[in-house]
């Protein structure tokens, strides 16, 4: 995923997090969210704009994900996207 995000932008989209509920902490990530200045609900906005040099960012929301076991997609301003499923299973254009 460093390769996809060294030198862009992207967007990090959430999706279909509550489909293992017993495996998940919703709050440790709203206080992640929080520390971004975002205190909106994640049904509300669960795509996360990342601005170049934000690196962190994005892999810090994409490695919750996973551990959570939702859907997360990141998709580059230079055209590559990473997706990650709940079933355990990634594909991307790198």
């Amino acid at each position: 995923m460093e390769k996809a995000l060294a030198g862009s932008s992207c967007i990090v989209w959430l999706n279909d997090w509550n489909v293992w509920p017993s495996g998940q902490w919703q709050h440790l990530f709203d206080r992640f969210r929080l520390s971004y200045g975002c205190s909106d609900h994640l049904i509300d906005k669960p795509a996360h704009i990342i601005e170049k040099g934000e690196y962190d960012a994005a892999i810090s929301i994409a490695i919750y994900s996973v551990l959570m076991l939702w859907d997360c997609y990141v998709i580059t301003d230079q055209g590559s996207w990473i997706f990650y499923s709940h079933d355990e299973v990634g594909y991307g254009k790198i």
